[in-house]
């Protein structure tokens, strides 16, 4: 994961564009497995290449990949002016569910194994959430220049006129 503000600004501009790029590669993927699944060699070299993946530990969450994973995250939240998730731990949680909804749904994928014989749900389920938060930033990129034009500035929303500390 690296130390947080590296490359910070180049992955902030590329986020957007790399969910797009991911979302046009979708059925190229998806072809690509069916066709695997009709061809025993294509098929044995896919399981090949996923069982490499998780023979080098890719596959598994170790309590490093969290702590590293989790250092970044924190970094990532207090630098963009968050406050301590100690103060309401509940929203952090649901904001946190919510941005990253459970991908195995209970009947397909739950196991390695069956995420290799046929990954079409998971994938199906992430492209979804791809759109998702690309509708999200569109929208809230939207808001943020309306309220910006009709208040003037972002202050002026935030800060309600009767609240406003008077000198």
């Amino acid at each position: 994961y690296g130390y947080y503000g590296r490359g910070l600004e180049k992955m902030k501009k590329a986020a957007h564009q790399d969910f797009a790029d991911g979302r046009k590669r979708l059925p190229l993927r998806i072809q690509t497995f069916r066709e695997a699944q009709e061809d025993p060699e294509k098929m044995k070299k896919y399981v090949a290449a996923l069982q490499t993946l998780q023979d080098q530990g890719f596959t598994r969450w170790t309590d490093e990949h969290k702590r590293k994973i989790g250092q970044w995250f924190g970094d990532y939240l207090e630098s963009n002016g968050y406050m301590n998730p100690s103060v309401n731990q509940r929203l952090f949680k649901t904001v946190v569910m919510n941005a990253f909804p459970q991908l195995s749904d209970g009947k397909a994928c739950d196991t390695w194994d069956e995420y290799i014989a046929n990954p079409i749900p998971v994938w199906l389920k992430i492209d979804a959430w791809m759109a998702g938060h690309m509708k999200l930033k569109r929208m809230t990129d939207k808001d943020f220049e309306a309220y910006k034009r009709k208040r003037g500035t972002v202050r002026a929303q935030v800060i309600p006129p009767n609240l406003e500390m008077t000198a």
